[in-house]
């Protein structure tokens, strides 16, 4: 399962990140996902999720991994309606990444 790590920079900090890319060698994307995995993530993990998404209203629910049964019904009032899969997992991360 390939790794996707969104970061929302001001401009500081992105061409300081850029930088520091350049100095490495390699794309900031590949730098972040190094720093994320390797350094910081044993700190910061919180948990893992599935995404699900309602057929009806059209919301994304997050469920843990540790589940014995995964949802199958939208949680919110006056829905109902039957949760999908979208196949997607996701790190929980707990505080500031440094």
């Amino acid at each position: 399962m390939k790794k996707r790590v969104m970061l929302y920079l001001n401009d500081d900090d992105f061409r300081r990140l850029s930088s520091l890319a350049k100095k490495a060698g390699t794309s900031m994307n590949a730098l972040v996902v190094s720093l994320l995995w390797q350094a910081d993530m044993p700190k910061r993990k919180a948990g893992e999720a599935l995404e699900y998404v309602c057929r009806r209203c059209g919301r994304k629910i997050l469920a843990d991994v540790a589940d014995v049964m995964p949802p199958d019904e939208c949680p919110y009032p006056a829905c109902g309606g039957v949760l999908a899969p979208t196949g997607r997992g996701l790190t929980l991360i707990v505080g500031r990444i440094e």
